[in-house]
């Protein structure tokens, strides 16, 4: 049987196929394939054999050799007889394919193989070894073993920020991903090749990793193999890294002694010194060491999504720039500005006890709404820092004075139930003037206080890292020594996307009900752990749940805690 003299629409449902697949899998050739599509259902001629298909725009060779295929394959399956345009050999590859599946018996699962001096049994195909893996020079996985094996050779860990940070002189593509230019992966990417292939292991929240003996062995090959010297590797990154990229002077790795105070750093992190000589303490679990007083200097970080307008998204670093303070500027998980304290020979991080949040009248009204403030009051008090500013700059629209009572409602719950220290300011001028001064004070402060640096490794849920801190706070902190956590502790177990239970979702969710603070909220879930206690014990209390439910569920909770 022939085919019809157009046969346009089969070419255009394998070509949508196509598109369909290439699209899932994020290819670059569902372009060229959606581009061949639209030209060919334009196409007003009629389309036999695929060799036709080459005039229309956008399909090549390529295309064309795969509609051949599918066309044999059509053809044989409905009983077609092919165009002679086909090339023979699909014709043999069908028929071949269509004598091995006859020569199957389904009934007893027995092949039947031709007789003849010619026929051989074939022996099974042994399984193919698995080829080792190694990482191509100057990529991500060879960065990633290089410096693990350089800064962690007891394979103690290192976190994702510290392999980063000492990573750049081994690799040539970056570690940070840029969804804005659509590169939506980096070089950290290949850690998850290493963990696959057991040549680095994970453990701990937050996250360490360090070689397994396979991984170290391969890095020492990989170390001999391209002469790759360590200490001189790390000098040469030194020296390309003192300019960054938007052309302001970075940070050097060792901060023995500090830039001047006027110095501003933009997105600029120094490199992580591994400690010599360095004693350890372990209390309760928890890994500990102490910075002496003089050892670290005090900085101010400002969050970099902090702006005062559309056209001014530089505002705070020209004016903070201005004013003499040691800033610098990185994305945060928690608050608008933090001051931290670096280490001036290990260029280690820890977060001090002071921490903003910076609010318009406006911007305090609209996250009433929503609920965002609520939601911003729980993640501050997680944060376990126990100076939180919270700055409202004064400004006029109808919404302030529309939500006057509200606005004044939560100033005073954040002054009285939250423990903040709320301020006024004028404008955007006036915070910077108060941040100034405030980081003064911050750094006289500390200048003669010891740091007790926490190193926890078993952190399973957020309130874990408030809870910890508040354990050694009790135990350790004195008038000359204060208990801190790393900043890599602060910013991995804070964040927004991350460790987030079913517990803190059922707190969250009662604080969206009107008249339910964050500590009504804890209080219910601590006898309802999520949910579903909540519902199942309402159900055991009040059969008929459909009639008395708004009515039942208020007696429920109000007898449970009347005073």
């Amino acid at each position: 049987m022939d085919l019809p003299n157009d046969i346009k629409h089969l070419y255009i449902t394998w070509l949508e196929e196509d598109v369909l697949a290439y699209s899932l899998r994020n290819q670059k050739s569902a372009l060229l394939y959606t581009r061949a599509l639209e030209k060919l259902r334009n196409y007003n001629n009629p389309v036999l054999t695929p060799r036709e298909l080459i005039r229309v725009p956008f399909i090549g060779e390529k295309i064309v050799g795969q509609m051949e295929k599918r066309l044999a394959k059509y053809c044989d399956e409905n009983g077609y007889q092919l165009p002679v345009g086909i090339n023979d050999t699909q014709r043999q590859a069908i028929k071949f394919k269509r004598s091995n599946q006859d020569t199957t018996n389904d009934d007893d699962n027995v092949s039947v193989e031709p007789c003849g001096p010619s026929s051989k049994k074939r022996k099974p195909a042994k399984p193919a070894k698995k080829k080792k893996y190694v990482p191509v020079k100057r990529s991500g996985g060879y960065a990633i073993l290089l410096v693990l094996l350089e800064r962690d050779p007891d394979c103690n860990g290192l976190t994702k920020n510290e392999i980063i940070q000492n990573a750049s002189p081994y690799c040539d593509k970056s570690f940070t991903s840029n969804p804005g230019t659509n590169q939506f992966y980096s070089a950290w990417n290949s850690v998850k090749t290493l963990l696959n292939n057991d040549l680095v292991k994970v453990e701990g929240r937050p996250a360490h990793y360090y070689l397994t003996d396979e991984g170290k062995e391969l890095a020492k090959n990989l170390k001999s193999g391209d002469d790759v010297e360590f200490g001189g590797a790390q000098q040469s990154s030194s020296s390309r890294s003192n300019t960054a990229p938007n052309g302001r002077s970075s940070a050097p790795n060792n901060l023995a002694s500090d830039p001047p105070d006027n110095t501003f750093v933009q997105d600029v992190i120094p490199s992580v010194i591994p400690a010599r000589n360095r004693t350890y303490h372990e209390w309760n679990g928890v890994r500990y060491h102490f910075w002496e007083p003089g050892s670290y200097s005090v900085r101010f970080v400002v969050d970099n999504r902090e702006i005062r307008s559309v056209n001014e998204r530089d505002f705070f670093d020209t004016k903070l720039q201005t004013l003499g303070v040691k800033a610098e500027s990185r994305p945060l998980t928690v608050g608008d500005g933090i001051w931290i304290a670096r280490n001036r020979n290990t260029n280690e991080e820890v977060v001090l006890d002071y921490i903003i949040e910076r609010k318009r009248l406006d911007d305090l009204a609209s996250s009433i709404k929503d609920g965002r403030y609520n939601e911003q009051k729980v993640r501050l008090k997680r944060s376990a820092v126990q100076n939180v500013f919270y700055l409202i700059e004064e400004v006029t629209s109808s919404d302030v004075q529309q939500m006057a009572d509200a606005i004044q409602t939560a100033m005073s719950m954040a002054m009285t139930t939250s423990n903040f220290h709320v301020k006024r300011t004028k404008d955007a001028d006036d915070t910077i003037q108060f941040i100034a001064k405030t980081t003064k004070q911050v750094r006289s402060f500390y200048q003669n206080k010891k740091l007790l640096v926490l190193e926890p490794r078993n952190l399973e849920y957020q309130q874990d890292y408030k809870r910890v801190l508040d354990e050694f706070r009790e135990k350790f902190n004195t008038s000359n020594v204060l208990c801190s956590h790393m900043y890599y502790t602060f910013d991995t177990m804070l964040s927004k996307s991350k460790l987030m239970t079913t517990r803190e979702l059922f707190v969250r969710m009662l604080m969206t009900i009107r008249g339910v603070s964050l500590e009504k909220a804890i209080a219910i879930q601590r006898d309802f752990k999520t949910p579903r206690h909540l519902f199942e014990n309402f159900d055991a209390k009040d059969p008929e749940l459909a009639k008395k439910y708004g009515k039942r569920i208020q007696e429920l909770i109000g007898d449970l805690y009347k005073k």
